[in-house]
């Protein structure tokens, strides 16, 4: 049976495992904090729309639609919206000046929009740089934990069995009167040997696969075990 030869799992705190969950953590904070870049460019935006609208309908409202809070009021409830404040606490406020109030918000939303994009910007790198650092020290916890002199060495035993098989088999294929025995030895001498190194089918091999997946339980959990077998 093929062995990956990957080591027991050495001390939890060890200085690879221990780098590995400082940038598990780190990678963590960067991708909460872009998740909240990304909820305050959402909401931004929808008040920018709200403002929009808002001035939109203040342009619309005749002239003396704010005379007085009440009629402020139902005036909003007429136009599905909420009346604004300073549609309710300063009755005598002109339509002029509570448009330049409202453009005045439009235009600060519109600087915060570009901050919060640049925001954002920063946060994806740091978010990118922080997930690279996990793969970097995943990477080396396999290094320092999988026992790769043994695997070659096995690798080493291996193929110099499978040579002499094989120069048996060439000899026998050079003696053998025609047979089932020398098409059998034929077909088989026909295949490339370690096929499976062609076009990256190595990947697909469960040995490697067990290699894979141990590495994807580290870009997850620093404590994640390693196969033995």
């Amino acid at each position: 049976m093929t062995k990956t030869n990957l080591k027991a799992v050495i001390p939890q705190l060890s200085p690879a495992r221990a780098a590995l969950a400082a940038a598990i953590a780190e990678h963590a904070n960067a991708d909460r904090d872009l998740r909240t870049a990304h909820e305050a460019v959402d909401k931004a935006r929808q008040r920018a729309w709200d403002a929009q609208d808002r001035l939109a309908a203040a342009h619309a409202r005749p002239a003396d639609a704010t005379g007085d809070p009440a009629t402020a009021f139902i005036a909003g409830m007429q136009e599905g919206r909420n009346a604004g404040v300073a549609e309710l606490v300063a009755p005598t406020k002109t339509r002029e000046a509570a448009e330049t109030d409202i453009q005045q918000e439009i235009d600060a939303l519109t600087k915060t929009r570009a901050a919060l994009d640049e925001s954002v910007r920063e946060r994806e790198s740091a978010a990118v740089r922080t997930r690279n650092d996990v793969k970097g020290a995943a990477a080396e916890v396999l290094r320092v934990e999988t026992d790769v002199g043994a695997l070659i060495n096995e690798a080493e035993a291996a193929a110099a069995d499978i040579v002499a098989r094989r120069c048996a088999l060439l000899q026998l294929q050079s003696l053998l009167p025609p047979s089932q025995e020398k098409k059998g030895i034929d077909s088989f001498l026909a295949h490339p040997w370690l096929a499976h190194q062609l076009n990256g089918a190595f990947v697909s091999h469960p040995a490697a696969q067990s290699v894979s997946l141990a590495h994807d339980a580290l870009l997850r959990d620093a404590d994640a075990e390693l196969p033995t077998s």
